[in-house]
Order: C-alpha cells, then sequence, then structure tokens
C-alpha cells in the first residue's frame, strides 16, 4: 500500500436538469466521473466507485468565479506576497453547493466524441446565493474535477490503478482547463471559505426546517452541518499532528496551546519552539520507525521517461519493504512502453538526519533475492550455516596460532618457484644433451622444439625429439643408397664333343 494522496482528476462533465426547490436552494444532476482509465492516465473501476460511494456525501461543490470576466475558472488557489515578500497560498474558489446524504446516484451510458463512457451521477443541492450561480445555470458546465485522497494504489502498465479512495470536493471548472495543486485540498482551513461555507449551511438548515419540494428532512441537514464541521476539524488536527512530528514534539513538552491556531501559525510556533530549545536540550531526540520509514519513501523517488510529446515510456517505482541502519530494502517495478513488466528486489545504502528527519540514498541499485524455505529446509539452513561458522571460527583460531610472517612466506614462494624452475630446466638440458641427439644439433625442427620445451612434460619432450631423430635418419638412408656393381664371370662354353662334361663320366661313369 502505498501512501495516501491527494489526487484531482478532471472529467468532461455538466449540471444539468437544475429544479428550483425554495429562494435560496435548487437541484441539479451533476455528471461526476466516468469508469475505468481517464485522461488523467489513472484508472478506476466501477466496483471500486461503488464501494467507495458512501464517501461523496456532504462533500462541497466548489468553484472560482471571476466578477470581472463573468467566467468560472481552472484555478483554485493564488499566490500572493505578503508584508515580508514571501508567497502565500490564498484559496479563491467559493462553495456553491453540496452533495446531500439523501442525494441519489446512478450510472448512465454517454457518447464523449464518439467513445460511450459510463458516467457516475448524482444529485446535487446548489446554492443561489453564490454569483456564479447564473453562470452555472445558463450556461452548464464542461468540466469538473474530482478531488479525492487515494488510499491504496499501484502502477498497471503504466497508469496509475486506484484501489481505494475517498471524495473530498467537486470543483467546477467551465470551459478552462483545470490547473489544481494538493495543496488546494485545505480550503477548509482557510477563513473566507469557512465563513460562506457555514452561511450556506445556516440557510440550507432555515431552508429545509420546514416541508420543501426536497426529499431532504431536517435530520439529514442537521447531520451535515454537524460531520463537515467534524471533517474540517479532523483535516486540520491531522495537518498539526504532522508538524508536531516534524519537529520532534508532543503536546505536552510546549508551552503554548495550538488548537486555536491555523496551520501556518502552528507550523511558526512549532519551529521557533524548537528552535529555542534545541541546544538547552539534552535530550536526544531520534525519529520514530514510522518517521523514518516515510523519509525513506520520500528519497527512493521514482524514475519516468517520456518521449518529446511527454508520453510515459518508461517507468521504475520503488517500493520500500523494509530498512535496517545501513540499507533500505526495496522492491523495484519497471515498466516501458512494450508492455515489458519487471518485478525485482534489492536494497540502497544511506543516510539519515534525525534533526530535520531526511534520508539521502548514498549507493546505487544492488539486487538481491528473496527466499521461501519450508521449516525442514529453513532448519537445515542454520545448521550449516551453524557448521560453517564453527569451522571459520577455528580456522581464524588456526592462523591466528600458527601464523607466519608474511615475509617468511613470500620467501618460501619465491624459492619453490626458482627451485622448482631450475630442476625443470636441469631436465629439459639432460634430453638435449643425450648422445642420440648430437648429430641433430643444428635441426630447425630440433631448434623449434627446445623453445617451446616448457609446453611439453620431459618424456612428451623426449619422445618428440626421438621422432625427430628418426626423421632425420630415414632420410640420410635414402639419400645414400647406390647402384650395386654388376659382377660378371667369364665361362669357358666350348664343348669336347667326344667327351662331355669335361670326362667325369668318362672318369666316374660306370664301366
Amino acid at each position: 500500500m502505498e501512501d495516501k494522496k491527494k489526487l484531482n482528476i478532471t472529467f468532461e462533465s455538466t449540471l444539468d436538469n437544475i429544479v428550483e426547490l425554495n429562494p435560496s436552494f435548487d437541484k441539479g444532476i451533476l455528471k461526476i466521473a466516468y469508469t475505468g482509465l481517464n485522461r488523467n492516465n489513472s484508472f478506476i473501476s466501477k466496483e471500486t466507485f461503488e464501494k467507495d460511494i458512501s464517501t461523496m456525501f456532504l462533500c462541497p461543490v466548489v468553484a472560482n468565479y471571476s466578477i470581472d470576466s463573468n467566467q468560472i475558472g481552472s484555478h483554485d488557489i493564488a499566490l500572493k506576497p505578503d508584508t515580508d515578500g514571501h508567497l502565500e497560498m490564498i484559496n479563491v474558489t467559493q462553495p456553491v453547493g453540496v452533495i446531500p446524504e439523501s442525494a441519489q446516484w446512478y450510472w448512465e451510458n454517454i457518447n464523449d466524441n464518439g467513445m460511450i463512457h459510463e458516467y457516475l451521477c448524482t444529485e446535487a443541492i446548489l446554492w443561489k446565493r453564490q454569483p456564479c450561480y447564473q453562470k452555472i445555470k445558463e450556461n452548464g458546465i464542461t468540466s469538473e474535477s474530482m478531488e479525492i485522497d487515494v488510499n491504496e494504489a499501484h502502477m498497471v502498465d503504466g497508469y496509475y490503478q486506484i484501489d481505494d479512495f475517498c471524495f473530498t470536493a467537486f470543483c467546477l471548472l467551465g470551459s478552462a482547463e483545470p490547473c489544481f495543486e494538493s495543496a488546494s485540498l485545505q480550503v477548509f482551513s482557510k477563513q473566507d471559505f469557512k465563513e460562506q461555507y457555514t452561511q450556506m449551511m445556516k440557510e440550507f438548515k432555515e431552508s429545509f426546517s420546514i416541508k420543501s419540494q426536497s426529499s431532504l428532512e431536517v435530520d439529514d441537514i442537521n447531520k451535515t452541518f454537524s460531520q463537515e464541521n467534524e471533517k474540517e476539524e479532523r483535516i486540520l488536527n491531522e495537518e498539526k499532528t504532522k508538524l508536531l512530528k516534524k519537529y520532534n514534539l508532543t503536546i505536552d513538552k510546549l508551552d503554548f496551546k495550538i488548537d486555536d491556531l491555523s496551520v501556518e501559525d502552528t507550523e511558526t510556533k512549532l519551529k521557533e519552539f524548537a528552535e529555542a530549545h534545541k541546544e538547552n536540550s539534552k535530550v536526544n531526540f531520534s525519529a520514530t520507525y514510522n518517521q523514518k520509514r516515510d523519509a525513506l519513501r520520500n528519497a527512493v523517488d521514482a524514475i519516468v521517461v517520456k518521449d518529446a510529446d511527454g508520453n510515459v515510456i518508461e517507468s521504475t517505482y520503488f517500493y520500500v519493504m523494509d530498512f535496517d541502519d545501513n540499507y533500505v530494502y526495496v522492491e523495484k517495478d519497471y515498466w516501458n512502453e512494450n508492455g515489458d513488466f519487471e518485478e525485482t528486489n534489492g536494497r540502497f545504502t544511506y543516510t539519515f538526519d534525525d534533526s530535520t528527519i531526511t534520508a539521502t540514498i548514498i549507493s546505487e541499485w544492488e539486487e538481491m533475492f528473496l527466499v521461501w524455505l519450508t521449516a525442514d529446509e529453513k532448519a537445515t539452513h542454520d545448521a550449516q550455516n551453524s557448521t560453517f561458522s564453527a569451522l571459520q571460527t577455528e580456522f581464524n583460531t588456526y592462523k591466528e596460532t600458527y601464523k607466519t610472517a608474511e615475509t617468511d612466506v613470500e620467501t618460501l614462494r619465491t624459492y619453490q618457484t626458482e627451485k622448482l624452475a631450475t630442476e625443470r630446466k636441469n631436465a629439459e638440458d639432460k634430453v638435449f644433451a643425450m648422445t642420440e641427439f648430437e648429430k641433430i644439433h643444428d635441426n630447425d625442427e630440433f631448434k623449434a622444439i627446445q623453445e617451446k620445451a616448457k609446453d611439453y612434460s620431459i618424456e612428451d619432450l623426449t619422445d618428440k625429439c626421438f621422432s625427430i631423430l628418426g626423421r632425420v635418419n630415414a632420410n640420410f638412408s635414402l639419400n645414400d643408397s647406390k647402384p650395386k656393381a654388376t659382377v660378371k664371370v667369364t665361362v669357358d662354353v666350348t664343348k669336347d664333343k667326344t667327351d662331355p662334361y669335361g670326362g667325369l663320366f668318362e672318369t666316374y661313369g660306370n664301366k
């Protein structure tokens, strides 16, 4: 749930079907608002309107009327310099009517420039004494600003969906565009408005104290008058309570009464009192939990990106979920014009000033992850954390007990590195110095393998050297081969026709 906000939402409107009730009051039908998405980029469903309809009764109908131009304007406040040159907000609206408790309300489908909207309509009682009344009766109203207090709302696809609210006033705008400020809702504390409203309700009571055309009863009128005074008093007290929290003060600490003071005078007196007692006070005031939470909410500003035409194309909103002395934990909701939505969780670091009750974000967003555990899973997780903590403590104790000077450790590391390097180099040299490889010392492939010796194990290095030697020997054998000489033997082939075979048969043959 977000903080309560004051909001003004403007609709095309009419105030018609005006009928005379008596010399002081008339009755008309006010078309208030339509359901769904409106041009103020907010959304209120029909169900929400009907759920909160009871807050509509006893709300005033107001207007800002200029006698000089005979026009109903749009601004309900004006800025006027005071005697010190400071700008002061002055209420310029006047009460012109009220929504009575017995008012009948209903829904009506109305064509707005080709689009059908379902409008909430209600009876309204109009005060004929006000100068603007004749203008309203003759020309009707083309715009009306519904003033509400938002109790609960959230962002959906780039628009503001209102889930719970309270009606506070209905301002008639004539043909002018609206230009309301949140401060305008403080009109009930302005003396001129109060006097006019009191006078209107007095005449209202007197006018309907006897039988008339209105369906209102005397009890309704009395209740309207008393409840409006209670509402005014409640709003005034709420503002003063906020001021007491702002200056870390309570009623019992003050040496003056604030009951009869205006909100502006109350703040002035409280500020002077706080300053006067600041140096002498021996009590260190600290912000309450809610004050700190509110300050953190104000510190995490929303990020809204608009295009050249003023349309929202990206929005990022932060919602405070929790906080401690160092971090504020928030939910971050991101939306863009393509309809993409992302919800993440994270934290910011912050500082807090107790004297001004303000928080300041001092770090970038850091994403965090929420974990949901069953009871058994949590028990296992806690046991693991306990075991790890015990091991960590044991290890830290071991380091403290058997710690070695860093310079000694570095010396050992250097010695080990150099020793291993030397042993490796000796092993490489031993391979290259083998007598088998003497004949390939000038071989380019052998030289190349010497340069890359560190890339191989000693065993692989030896194998590669033998491979080079084998290839060199094979090439040598092929290049050294020569044709074999032919040996010719002279044989006497002269035959003795009378004694074949050299007389062998003659000598050894059978005789």
